[in-house]
């Protein structure tokens, strides 16, 4: 089995369209959202690399020595 996933960057979010053995199987959207904070962009990249994470297949147990953790950080 294959998966593709198709990202398209708009000005306020992403479109995604997932591929499965070469038929669009899922279309989804992930749409940057207005906080006090002005960190909707980063909110929305982070869904976004999370979601990629979870397509394909990188998953972890807590007990894992290592892990692959994706958040946004207050510079301080």
């Amino acid at each position: 089995m294959n998966w593709e996933l198709r990202i398209t960057k708009m000005s306020n979010g992403y479109i995604l369209k997932e591929i499965v053995d070469g038929e669009e199987d899922k279309e989804g959207v992930i749409q940057e959202r207005n906080t006090p904070s002005n960190k909707g962009e980063l909110e929305a990249m982070k869904e976004l690399l999370c979601l990629v994470k979870d397509t394909f297949g990188v998953f972890n147990s807590k007990h894992d020595m290592y892990r692959l953790d994706v958040e946004v950080k207050e510079q301080k």
